[in-house]
């Protein structure tokens, strides 16, 4: 995969990433999706618990635009199995 399609997959995911885990993490306040701190916790404040949600966004939305970008050879089917699974997770 020539270095162009690198970056522009690295930059799809990084600001796509940098854009919802503030919207997760207010939709987690919101919803009262939070760890509660407690003594034996290592926080103080609440800390939100849905930026995996963000994170596995972001990089499903990276793959599938790189995998797009080579005709689903390179980076397509050999994946889809990580992708299933960890979808799953």
């Amino acid at each position: 995969m020539p270095f162009y399609l690198n970056l522009i997959v690295f930059g799809a995911g990084l600001g796509l990433s940098l854009v919802l885990t503030p919207v997760a993490r207010k939709m987690a306040l919101v919803t009262g999706r939070v760890a509660v701190p407690k003594d034996n916790r290592w926080h103080r404040k609440e800390t939100a618990l849905l930026g995996g949600i963000s994170i596995f966004v972001s990089t499903a939305v990276a793959w599938v635009l790189a995998a797009g970008l080579t005709g689903w050879t390179l980076a397509g089917t050999p994946f889809m199995a990580m992708f299933l699974c960890s979808a799953g997770v």
